[in-house]
């Protein structure tokens, strides 16, 4: 028997998974454009696609065209000092919808120089009932 008809296939998508760095214990007040100019001054201007970071979060991701680029800003960003700070650097684990998810009033606070955002959207985690336990 044939299978439905399925659609006519695309050119491949770069897999974002590969070339996302998540950048953690930013300084406070730190923006997308000072995090930007910090990338192309270590010489990672070629690879380099984009910035994610909301405004008063100490974390935030950056994004390449490619995932050598990617390995090879992973360690420059690991080895050189942002505003006097050493950064966590970390391969993104998880969609572009973390950065959102962490700005909702459900989504996880980052308290602590090393706090990450989840691996899971909040969504998709099971949800404790908040029966009282009697007394």
């Amino acid at each position: 028997a044939e299978e439905g008809g399925d659609p006519p296939k695309k050119a491949p998508a770069r897999d974002l998974s590969k070339c996302r760095l998540f950048l953690g214990n930013l300084p406070h007040g730190t923006t997308s454009e000072r995090v930007e100019a910090h990338v192309r001054a270590i010489g990672l201007g070629k690879d380099f696609d984009k910035v994610e970071h909301m405004p008063g979060k100490r974390f935030g991701f950056v994004l390449f065209n490619n995932f050598e680029g990617t390995v090879k800003a992973k360690k420059r960003l690991e080895d050189e000092a942002f505003d006097g700070t050493r950064l966590n650097v970390e391969y993104a684990q998880g969609g572009a919808n973390q950065l959102a998810a962490s700005a909702s009033p459900a989504g996880p606070t980052t308290k602590g120089a090393d706090a990450r955002p989840p691996a899971m959207p909040m969504a998709a985690i099971p949800r404790m009932s908040a029966g009282g336990g009697g007394g």
